[in-house]
């Protein structure tokens, strides 16, 4: 383009910028002196670009964009300068001219100034906003972005606290909806329970059932008792069809072979018919058996059944223990096989009691048992177990052949695991796991059979057989387990190694083959330690890396050193394993057999090598036990070195904690070969042709992990031959060695510290870099040393002409323990973060250890995953402790001033600049990076730092174990990097208010601050660590140990730590929540008020005092057989108990207040405690009344209280209408029937508790018989004696047999009946009208009470069946205050004799019964009300008058609510008994209005203020005088009241006042009483409000069924104040307003004619039935 050309563009681009900004454009060349021609220069004052509609808006910023254009504009980009600017900071300069600078450069070729001129405008527009007008404005606008700032990170936290808030509310829900569900289930078995022990009283059903006759069939009771049965009566002669004629064999159920159609014949148990079978252990099932399917080795038979009522399939397994010959039995052997017979029904019968737990077991994979009986007969019992039928096959079948796969093997375990596990939450165990007791059902799901109760079964068949006289032959190895949880554990093992074999595995110590994959040997091992302490539980073995994680397809694992008896079948296999083989380096000394190495240890592999040499896993000669050998080679051209390494090893020594890899030994040996010139040599360096090395060959999964996996990436990283390098398990120099090493050699080659992980396969050169040695806190020279020694001694090897000295090399060799299973990282990796509870222990483990480290001065400094390991138990062991001279930070790196930088960026920036890193220092230690405080990366602070380092390694551990797993070396690097930030920047995924502790943790221990991090120790004694879980068996041993001494140190803490425990809001909620149910009734408050005074009237007319005793009182035995008892704790420890009765604590209190005569009454809380822990007692009101004399002869005591019972039952007319009766016995008599029929003393408890039972189902003579060991016939007079109930004289002649014997049988009967009778006398002397039984078999309490029993019942009909419903009970207890005497009389000596007898009264049936009088009504808390009525509150003069009132004792209540009427106040008062109302008026001045609210009527007088009390005093004594006279006068007047509907009769009530007339009319139905005394109520209530200016003697009230608007209708047209014509006439207006009335208006009109026309009233009052509302029609 031409010069020409490129002026007449810049022109014609002038004239267009200056036609458009006018002004504001200005030629710069104008000024120009020398008017020479030169390329365009021109200044452009520039504004805000103007919006439309906003064209005289503020402008705040403008420059001036100068342009200078070159002579081949616009080809060339002009100068640009901004001058003159107003409101733009230099910031906003600075991005505009970068920008403008960007716009010219994409239009070179075009005209650009118009273009960049519009976009600067846009730019001032975007930025014109007001400066700030002070240095005060620009600082509160700071302040306040700050304060947004803040207010937002508020808001975030209160976000999270809303979260958290909400998290444990819904958690609070779920408690107490858990509760609840609980408190239903327990509700629903006490229900069941209830209902069965109603099902099994010996009632009577009126009419046969098909059930009772199928039951009847099989002679069976409720309990499942023998009863000897006929075959004719168990076999129907019913023949069927056999349904499996095919030739299919019969799948076995846990026998030891099965009966298939070909041996059907064979086998006796084949009958060829149906058996019918009744079992009533739960639910009663009548169940058809049918064919035999096969026999154990224990003498079992199982069967195939069916449920008659469900149709379901079930088996039934049958034990016959048959232990004589009846045809051969002599009468000489009758009584020893009789009491071998009770031994065996014992230990049935305890089957029975296992069984009823057994059958509330629910799982997906058990069998469930569904019933149990047994039949006894002379020398045999028949024992039935109903089971679920699996229909599939048992695991037997594998015990034959090897077919099971790894992978169905895994799903297997897992399923049995579970249920293994359910049976050990529930205290079950299996006792018995073998193949036949496993199956697989139809569904391909486990489920385990025979649990629990078929071990005692074979056991007990064991030993009737073993009884049998003859030679015995055992078929099997008896089973000495001892059936304990982790004996389970060991049959598992046992089982899941044969599966794997295919062969049954029946050695006392199972060995497991190596050919099985690691995973699964080191599960196996784990189920099969001989040690039952360190066995895992089923829960631990489900979180095994077995069961968790899939198995890899194709696989197989050899290991050719421990199992030479492999052959190798793939010789190209042979061949690749060979490439990758790896040598053993073995030295010359230790070849030629004089080292201590070969001799004392068989050398089995090489784990690992690096710079300072390396490590080898040997079996030790002696104990068979395998460790971890280091070999380092020393040089005794470098004492420096050696001294420091001596002195390592021997502080190494002294770590000896559970959690650190254990040091066991350490030797020098001197070889023959000459020292190296380094200071510590490679063994790595050594030529492999040399001399002086053997080389041993190991086989190809040598190196790989423990399924089989190679970590190939290794081939491609260059070989390192720096001498400082690290000593690595997968054999990679740059990675530490550890101490420790896991069995399947491989775990540390996958770790996240790998360096590939991050680069790739672009591997780099390392530098001289060692991070493994150990650092002592309080000597941190030496490496240094150590360094300088090195240099020296390069730069003697420098030296050609250095005479060279022959000196033998030196070996140290360190012993250490060998970890078998993996490491910390293994476990991240596997999705640790998952198991919480796993989380907290790893981490407690690792913080001990690190205690322990820290306490021996020593820094570990190399703290990360790969370096923690993980024994066969699941235990931390902290190792790599290494023994390098040098420090994290490398010499070089200090020479050259590299520091390591710490910051997110700083790491992910070096990784992305790998290529121009030059040596290497950072890249090969990336991992490492990850883990190092911050203060080690800082050159200056090398030497400064302490033991906080390994704290802040901690901590980055500490988040990985909490975190998922990071699947990347980027994504690891950048998460951590962002955490190892001074903000400590957690991922958005990780929830940190559902880890608050986690968190909190992590921000102490990631503090750059040192000084603000806890040491190890301040850490483990943290509150945010959860306290450790130990396990049952160690648990129970502390516990034992702390309780056995209450003065000891650990007790008291125990005790203190169990006060200091926090209540949960949830359990604050729920504790007490049954007793918050609903409101407070105030009838039943008043109700109990009223009961509770009439008795003290009544025991104080008895003489008696109140009395209470103390609350709580020390733990009884009394009660140790009661479930309900209620205890607590004090803060020393000492168990005490609340009130269970009220007798019990008086005993105690007036014995040892040697109290020689004493009336007393106390009526009092008991309590009892619920099943379900976590909730208050229940509450329960008792009333007690004693007498305590010093004359345990005197009766008069005994007659007395139950003169006091029937006292208490005139006092309340409920109980007056009900028959109740007194039953008496005596001790004395109990224990003479007993004597007499051969019952021993000390068997009377038993015995009578026997007999309660036998009495409640008294077909159960089998328990009475194999427990007292007496005669049937005695048993069964026994039995009819203790069922006799009657009169004293019935009594007298049935005792008759037992008084005319001579011993003490027959003077306890008489002493028994003597004070019977006495008492009975004395009774009816003292007034006692009721009747009176004695009953021999009632008992009550023989611990506590002795001598006259007595009990005051009723019986009732409830569910077609009598009970007894028991008012009160009681007796005479001296043998219950002799148990509170105290032992040492010398200090507590015992001044009198004391006797006593009382009884207890059923408090709350008293209130029952008050409560169940349809129209009983409780007298009010207050007999007057204070109202007032009107515009004005009036407050000074109701309380002025409610003073009053109470000075003149009146109970008075003011009314602080304002109601809407009188209606509602005189309803209230109805409610609540309130009997008077006194109203206030702002218009009567002085005056009040008494209205008296009756049942009747309702009656008002009109009084001076002055004369109110006295008023009210006089009504309310003659109400208290006279209340059955008033009560009857007021029923009278009611019946009186009542009203013939049918007839319409209308009769008056006479009151104060007024008389009332009421005529109802109703529709259809005649009214009930009830109802219209309901109406006659309402009316008064309503006219007395609505009419108070009535003043007639006698109230005509129509009760009409209809609603009050056709009662408007009615007084509206209805003519009752003209003629008899005009009435009649109004009456069809009316019927026509009110069609739907017509017939039943005839009547209405009627009755108003009567009254209006003949009887002359001129006032008559409508009241709607239907709405309550009441209409005054009336008359002139």
């Amino acid at each position: 383009m031409t010069t020409d050309s490129y002026k007449e563009r810049q022109n014609d681009e002038l004239q267009v910028l200056q036609s458009i900004l006018l002004e504001d454009f200005k030629d710069m060349r104008q000024t120009d002196a020398w008017k020479v021609d030169r390329p365009p220069e021109v200044c452009l004052t520039l504004k805000p670009q103007e919006s439309i509609g906003n064209n005289g808006g503020d402008i705040y910023v403008q420059l001036d964009l100068i342009f200078k254009c070159h002579e081949k504009y616009p080809d060339v980009v002009p100068e640009m300068k901004i001058e003159n600017s107003k409101g733009l900071s230099n910031q906003q300069l600075s991005t505009l001219k970068c920008d403008l600078e960007k716009e010219a450069e994409k239009m070179i070729g075009q005209e650009m100034m118009l273009v960049l001129s519009q976009f600067v405008k846009d730019f001032l527009y975007a930025n014109n906003k007001p400066p700030p007008k002070s240095f005060y404005e620009e600082m509160m606008s700071n302040k306040k972005k700050q304060e947004e700032k803040q207010a937002q990170e508020h808001q975030r936290k209160q976000e999270q606290l809303r979260k958290k808030e909400m998290k444990e509310m819904l958690l609070i829900e779920d408690q107490i909806q858990k509760r609840k569900e609980i408190l239903k289930e327990e509700t629903r078995k006490m229900k069941e329970a209830r209902q069965a022990e109603e099902r099994s009283s010996p009632e009577k059903s009126p009419i046969d059932s098909p059930t009772t006759q199928r039951a009847a069939l099989t002679s069976l009771d409720k309990k499942g008792t023998r009863r000897s049965l006929s075959p004719a009566v168990q076999q129907q002669q019913q023949q069927v069809a056999s349904s499996d004629g095919d030739g299919k064999q019969i799948r076995k159920r846990g026998i030891s072979w099965s009966c298939s159609d070909d041996n059907h014949k064979h086998c006796k148990h084949h009958t060829g018919g149906i058996v019918v079978l009744a079992f009533n252990t739960k639910s009663e099932r009548i169940v058809h058996r049918g064919r035999c399917l096969g026999h154990g080795v224990h003498g079992s038979t199982v069967y195939a059944g069916v449920d008659t009522k469900t149709g379901d399939l079930v088996a039934i397994s049958e034990w016959v223990l048959k232990w004589t010959h009846i045809g051969h039995k002599s009468a000489s052997s009758k009584d020893s096989e009789d009491k071998e017979g009770e031994t065996y029904m014992k230990q049935v019968t305890t089957m029975e009691q296992e069984m009823f737990s057994l059958l509330k077991l629910s799982h997906r994979n058990l069998l469930h048992y569904l019933a149990f009986k047994y039949e006894e007969e002379p020398g045999k019992i028949t024992i039935y177990v109903l089971m679920e039928y699996s229909g599939g096959q048992n695991l037997d079948i594998y015990l034959t052949r090897k077919t099971l796969t790894m992978d169905v093997l895994k799903c297997y375990t897992e399923e049995m695991l579970q249920a293994l596990e359910y049976l050990h939450n529930k205290d079950v165990t299996h006792k018995n796991l073998r193949a036949s007791s496993v199956f697989i059902d139809m569904n391909a799901r486990v489920r385990l059979a025979d649990y629990s109760i078929n071990k005692r079964l074979c056991d007990l068949y064991q030993l009737v057989e073993d009884g049998k006289p003859g030679v015995k032959f055992s078929k099997q190895p008896v089973y000495t387990g001892r059936g304990s949880k982790k004996e389970d554990v060991f049959q598992l093992g046992v089982l899941l190694l044969s599966l794997s074999q295919g062969s049954l595995v029946d050695d006392v110590v199972p060995t497991v083959p190596h050919t099985l994959p690691a995973v699964f040997q080191d599960f196996l091992a784990k189920c099969l330690m001989r040690d039952d302490k360190l066995r895992c539980s089923c829960s631990q073995l489900l979180d095994h890396q077995f069961v968790r994680e899939p198995i890899p397809q194709l696989l197989t694992v050899h290991n050719e050193l421990e199992d030479k008896h492999i052959k190798k079948e793939d010789k190209k296999d042979n061949s690749l394993d060979d490439e990758e083989e790896l040598s053993l380096f073995m030295t010359a000394w230790e070849a030629s057999g004089q080292s201590r190495l070969t001799n004392e240890f068989d050398v089995l592999k090489s784990l690992g090598k690096g710079g300072f040499g390396d490590v080898i896993k040997v079996k030790n000669k002696l104990d068979g036990r395998l460790y971890a050998i280091k070999r380092i080679p020393l040089n005794p051209k470098s004492q420096q070195f050696n001294k420091k390494i001596t002195r390592e090893v021997k502080l190494l020594s002294r770590l000896n904690h559970e959690n650190v890899v254990r040091y066991y030994n350490s030797w020098i040996e001197t070889s023959d070969e000459p020292a190296e010139s380094d200071s510590s040599s490679s063994l790595t360096e050594t030529p492999k042709d040399s001399d002086s090395e053997k080389k041993v060959v190991f086989p190809c999964n040598f190196g790989k992990d423990s399924l089989g996996f190679t970590d190939d990436i290794e081939k491609f990283a260059p070989q390192i031959n720096s001498p400082s390098a690290d000593f690595s398990i997968s054999f990679e120099p740059s990675r530490s060695m550890p101490h420790g090493f896991h069995g399947s050699d491989s775990d540390s080659s996958s770790d996240e510290e790998d360096p590939e992980d991050v680069f790739g396969l672009s591997f780099m050169k390392l530098g001289d870099n060692s991070d493994s040695s150990i650092v002592f806190e309080h000597d941190l020279d030496l490496a240094n040393d150590a360094i300088s020694v090195t240099d020296a001694g390069q730069k003697k090897n420098d030296d050609p002409c250095q005479n060279v000295v022959f000196l033998p090399k030196q070996y140290l060799y360190i012993q250490m323990e060998y970890c078998e299973k993996s490491t910390l990282r293994n476990c991240i990796d596997a999705g640790l973060y998952l198991d919480t509870d796993r989380v907290w222990r790893l981490f407690r483990e690792i913080v001990e250890g690190l205690v322990h480290i820290h306490e021996q001065g020593m820094i570990h400094r190399d703290l990360k995953p790969v370096n923690i390991f993980l024994d066969s138990n699941d235990h931390v062991k902290i190792g790599d402790f290494g023994l390098a001279t040098s420090d994290v930070i490398s010499k070089n790196s200090l020479k050259e001033g590299v520091l390591m930088m710490a910051s997110a960026g700083d790491i992910h920036d070096m990784s992305s600049r790998s290529g121009s890193l030059g040596d290497g220092n950072l890249t090969g230690r990336v991992g490492t990076a990850l883990y190092v405080s911050p203060e080690m990366m800082i050159k200056q602070n090398r030497g400064t730092y302490s033991q906080k380092v390994d704290i802040y390694s901690l901590g980055v551990i500490f988040f990985e174990m909490c975190y998922k797993p990071l699947q990347t070396g980027m994504e690891r690097v950048k998460i951590l990097g962002e955490l190892r930030s001074k903000d400590i920047i957690f991922p958005e995924d990780f929830d940190q208010t559902e880890m608050e502790n986690q968190c909190h943790i992590l921000r102490w221990l990631l503090n750059h601050d040192y000084n603000e991090r806890p040491t190890s120790k301040e850490l483990l004694k943290s509150d945010y660590i959860p306290p450790s879980k130990m396990e049952e068996a160690e648990l129970n041993e502390v516990l034992r140990s702390a309780i056995s001494d209450p003065q000891s140190k650990s007790y008291h803490r125990m005790i203190s730590a169990l006060f200091e425990q926090t209540v949960s809001l949830a359990d604050d909620h729920v504790y007490d929540s049954d007793m918050h149910k609903g409101s407070i009734s105030m009838k039943n408050s008043l109700t109990q008020h009223l009961v509770n005074d009439t008795l003290e009237k009544v025991f104080q007319r008895h003489g008696a005092i109140k009395l209470n005793t103390p609350l709580l009182m020390p733990q009884q035995n009394l009660y140790e057989n009661l479930d309900h008892y209620a205890c607590l704790m004090d803060h020393s420890g000492r168990l005490v108990g609340l009130p269970f009765d009220l007798r019990v604590p008086f005993a105690r209190f007036i014995t040892r207040t040697n109290t020689s005569y004493i009336k007393r009454y106390c009526i009092d809380r008991v309590y009892r405690r619920k099943k379900v822990g976590g909730f208050h007692p229940r509450e329960l009101t008792e009333c007690a009344f004693d007498i305590v004399t010093g004359n345990s002869f005197c009766l008069i005591p005994d007659a007395e209280v139950l003169v006091v019972v029937q006292d208490i039952i005139n006092e309340f007319p409920p109980l007056q209408q009900r028959n109740y009766y007194v039953k008496l016995n005596h001790t004395a008599l109990l224990r003479a029937v007993l004597l007499h029929y051969g019952i021993p003393e000390d068997k009377h408890i038993s015995a009578l508790a026997t007999l309660a039972e036998v009495k409640r189902d008294s077909k159960s003579k089998h328990k009475l018989l194999s427990t007292l060991s007496v005669s049937d016939q005695s048993v069964s007079m026994l039995i009819n004696l203790m069922e006799a109930e009657g009169d004293f004289s019935k009594i007298d002649s049935m005792l008759r047999t037992i008084t005319k014997t001579k011993g003490q049988a027959g003077s306890l009967a008489k002493q028994g009946l003597h004070e019977i009778e006495a008492v009975m006398t004395k009774a009816q002397h003292l007034g006692l009208k009721l009747p009176v039984k004695v009953n021999v078999g009632w008992i009550y309490s023989m611990d506590m009470y002795n001598g006259v029993t007595f009990q005051v019942a009723i019986d009732m009909v409830r569910k077609k069946k009598t009970v007894s419903e028991v008012l009160a009970t009681g007796g005479r207890y001296d043998v219950l205050m002799k148990q509170f005497e105290p032992q040492h009389s010398i200090l507590t000596p015992k001044v009198c004799k004391q006797s006593g007898v009382g009884v207890s009264v059923a408090f709350e049936k008293i209130v029952t019964a008050m409560l169940d009088q349809p129209e009983f009504q409780p007298p009010s808390a207050y007999d007057v009300l204070v109202c007032t009525i009107g515009h004005k509150p009036m407050e000074k003069e109701r309380m002025n008058l409610v003073r009053e009132l109470w000075s003149a004792g009146l109970k008075t209540e003011i009314l602080h609510d304002t109601l809407e009427g009188q209606e509602e106040i005189q309803d209230y008062c109805r409610a609540h008994g309130i009997s008077n109302l006194v109203i206030l008026k702002d218009s009567e001045g002085s005056n009040v209005r008494v209205r008296s609210i009756e049942k009747e009527k309702i009656t008002e007088k009109v009084m001076s203020a002055s004369v109110l009390v006295e008023f009210l005093q006089q009504k309310l004594q003659v109400l208290e005088t006279e209340p059955k006279s008033s009560s009857q006068t007021t029923g009278n007047k009611q019946n009186q009241s009542n009203v013939s509907h049918s007839e319409n009769v209308s009769q008056s009530s006479a009151g104060s006042n007024l008389t009332w007339s009421f005529n109802f009319i109703p529709q259809d139905v005649k009214l009930a009483s009830n109802v219209r005394r309901k109406h006659e109520a309402q009316v008064v209530s309503q006219v007395n409000t609505c009419f108070p200016w009535l003043n007639m003697k006698c109230i005509e009230v129509i009760a009409v069924d209809l609603p009050s608007s056709a009662i408007k209708v009615i007084t509206a047209f209805l003519e009752v104040d003209s003629t008899e014509k005009d009435f009649e006439s109004s009456i069809g207006t009316v019927i026509e307003k009110l069609p739907r009335y017509k017939k039943y208006m005839s009547k209405i009109t009627d009755q108003i004619y009567t009254l209006v026309f003949e009887k002359k009233c001129n006032c008559i009052v409508i009241y709607s039935m239907k709405d309550e509302r009441v209409k005054l029609l009336t008359s002139s």
